[in-house]
């Protein structure tokens, strides 16, 4: 594997990595793959799914963490979506935000990660 490259399977508890269908993560139910695929091409792609099932794990996280606020807000009638916060953490992130990341695309990606938190947490 390339450096800083961790499978997916060597990852995840075994109960984590068995997915709908009878699949497992990291074998791709449903999608045929050559048998002479390129090497370099799988080391991405594995890379790829790392980085992703640590999003949604970081998602998670943070959606525990919001549910956290939202019941301490709600125990100390505080109003839970907070305009200015959610401002502030626009101009904070990009500032931080050292590309390749566009800043439009920085301000959907937050936008919807909002909205998702907002949606999950209620």
């Amino acid at each position: 594997l390339a450096e800083g490259v961790t499978t997916v399977p060597a990852m995840l508890p075994q109960a984590a990595r068995t997915v709908p269908g009878g699949g497992h993560v990291g074998s791709v139910v449903g999608m045929t793959t050559p048998t002479n695929q390129d090497y370099v091409m799988r080391q991405m792609r594995d890379a790829i799914l790392d980085n992703d099932i640590k999003i949604v794990q970081l998602v998670n996280k943070r959606l525990d963490l919001v549910a956290k606020l939202r019941d301490y807000k709600s125990e100390h009638d505080i109003p839970f979506v907070d305009a200015e916060r959610e401002a502030w953490m626009h101009r904070y992130h990009q500032s931080a935000n050292g590309g390749p990341l566009s800043p439009d695309g920085l301000t959907r990606l937050l936008d919807d990660l909002l909205r998702l938190t907002k949606d999950e947490t209620a």
